[in-house]
Parts: structure tokens; C-alpha cells; sequence
């Protein structure tokens, strides 16, 4: 009786080792998938920075479509009074179509 149950309790110490290691490898494994979702969450806050640079660049765009349309309106036809005077405009320069990580200062 005393050789099975050594040979039971072997078994049971093998068991746990081998809990053991998987316990370990599993843990390896949440670790580095934890550091690659916070690298991707990372990522995605700054590709959604991006989308709202360049939503706020063709909201801009938009706005002086809209203006040199009218303005061109207004000039084809000058019998028309204007009710406001034409609005002077400075385009921003290419700097200002940089998303903010790119741009210099």
C-alpha cells in the first residue's frame, strides 16, 4: 500500500509542477497582451487626435469654399447690395494642415 500511495502523491507533486508552469506561462502571456492592448490604445488616441485635426482643417475649408462662393456670387451680380462687406480671409500656411505631434514648436 505504501508504494501506491508514493507513487499517488508523485503523481500529485508532477500534477502541480505542471499546474505550476502553465499557471506561469499564462500569466507571461496576459502580461505581454496587457502591454500590447495599452500600445494600441496608445495608437488610437493619437489616430483619433489626427481625425479631428483634419476634421477641423475641411471644416476650415468648407468655411472658404463657402466664402469665395459668395464672394464670387457677389461680384456676378453687382446690382445686388451686399448686407455685410466681404470678409478679408488669411489662409493659414502649411504648418497649420500638420497634425499637432508633426508640427515645429
Amino acid at each position: 500500500m505504501d508504494g501506491k500511495r508514493e507513487s499517488f502523491f508523485d503523481l500529485l507533486k508532477q500534477a502541480a509542477h505542471l499546474a505550476e508552469e502553465e499557471i506561469g506561462r499564462a500569466r507571461r502571456i496576459a502580461e505581454e497582451l496587457s502591454r500590447k492592448l495599452q500600445s494600441a490604445d496608445a495608437q488610437i488616441e493619437e489616430l483619433k487626435a489626427d481625425v479631428r485635426h483634419y476634421r477641423d482643417i475641411a471644416d476650415q475649408a468648407e468655411k472658404y469654399l463657402r466664402l469665395l462662393l459668395l464672394e464670387r456670387d457677389q461680384r456676378a451680380a453687382p446690382s445686388v447690395p451686399s448686407r455685410s462687406p466681404p470678409m478679408q480671409t488669411r489662409q493659414p500656411g502649411p504648418e497649420a494642415y500638420a497634425p499637432p505631434k508633426y508640427r515645429e514648436g
